[in-house]
């Protein structure tokens, strides 16, 4: 198992999307999703996509509601730069989903695998 975050260990917002609608029942229904990419070089080691990471400046246009240009916001659907990234190996606790504890993302050792730094 693998935590993958990012290198100045600031807040990161991943591109989503929601929605709600009346259900035949009358209760309303919210429905959520997050938007994914081709994956940059240190998570393609694991996974052919990632979700789509927003910086902070990418984050405020992404979710400013008066932006219109869709050709705009399409260009932040990129993969998160791997320079701005860290991939820790973590402990096999975090298999389990009953283990919600700081166990879960704690690295086995103090060095990010695979030499990413």
């Amino acid at each position: 198992p693998h935590r993958f975050t990012s290198k100045s260990s600031a807040i990161v917002g991943f591109a989503g999307l929601w929605t709600s609608y009346l259900q035949e029942d009358g209760s309303t229904l919210y429905t959520t999703t997050i938007l994914t990419t081709s994956a940059n070089g240190m998570i393609g080691h694991y996974h052919e996509r990632m979700p789509v990471i927003l910086d902070d400046v990418s984050m405020k246009r992404w979710l400013n509601p008066n932006e219109q240009d869709l050709s705009a916001l399409q260009s932040l659907l990129q993969p998160y730069a791997e320079e701005n990234m860290i991939d820790l190996e973590v402990s096999s606790f975090v298999n389990s989903p009953k283990n919600d504890r700081i166990e879960c993302i704690q690295p086995n050792n103090q060095q990010p695998t695979g030499g990413f730094l």
